[in-house]
């Protein structure tokens, strides 16, 4: 009973009608602009993670749905950053879905907002898909890549290359991480070519990483 109800739920409440209008968002967005004395940042990000479906289950009482599946589950939130960092929500949106429906969503929610009323930051993963969609929907947004991903991958590296719970794994991952965090990307791309995998997952993580 309960999953009819939300599967009822969550067929009526689509995107055009669970966000913001234009009219309420142009409010919003000259009230952090009254705050902040200066044009508004809207964060647009995106990502997503792999969830467990479960299939729908039949007519017999207690009879079990079975293991289900993993989907990727995609989407996005957009917020306005005030005044000391407060944040005014504009958007959120996540379903499992494909590019294709990820750019027209987006599309949506691109067209309610003014983009020369604000200052446009794009976060987001690694996943090549977002960021053609991203850029399209708002091409005056600055790219930035979701440090927190970085971080993980980095680590990932470390563990691999040097072992899990060794000094060693976490001194260079920090090494690393602060060279990062100084825009020292070349010299790490060059750190990161030049390791000698010792094994055969600590050669995937560092290419991996090198692609991030």
């Amino acid at each position: 009973m309960q999953h009819n109800t939300l599967n009822a739920v969550g067929e009526v409440a689509t995107l055009k009608l669970v966000i913001l209008n234009q009219k309420e968002v142009v409010r919003r967005i000259a009230d952090v602009a009254n705050s902040t004395k200066s044009l508004p940042m809207l964060v647009v990000g995106a990502g997503g993670a792999h969830k467990p479906t479960r299939p729908i289950g039949g007519r017999k009482k207690n009879e079990k749905r079975g293991s289900g599946l993993w989907q990727e589950a995609k989407g996005f939130r957009l917020y306005l950053v005030g005044d000391k960092g407060r944040t005014v929500q504009i958007a959120l949106w996540h379903q499992f879905q494909d590019a294709k429906t990820f750019r027209k969503d987006l599309a949506l929610v691109a067209g309610r907002i003014p983009q020369d009323q604000v200052r446009v930051a794009l976060l987001a993963d690694v996943t090549k898909w977002l960021w053609p969609s991203m850029t399209a929907c708002f091409p005056t947004g600055r790219p930035i890549l979701d440090f927190f991903h970085c971080v993980e991958h980095i680590q990932d590296v470390a563990k691999a290359q040097f072992g899990k719970g060794e000094l060693k794994a976490k001194q260079w991952a920090k090494v690393i991480l602060s060279m990062l965090s100084y825009s020292e990307m070349d010299e790490v791309l060059a750190i990161l070519r030049e390791m000698e995998p010792r094994q055969g997952e600590a050669g995937e993580k560092i290419r991996k990483a090198d692609m991030l």
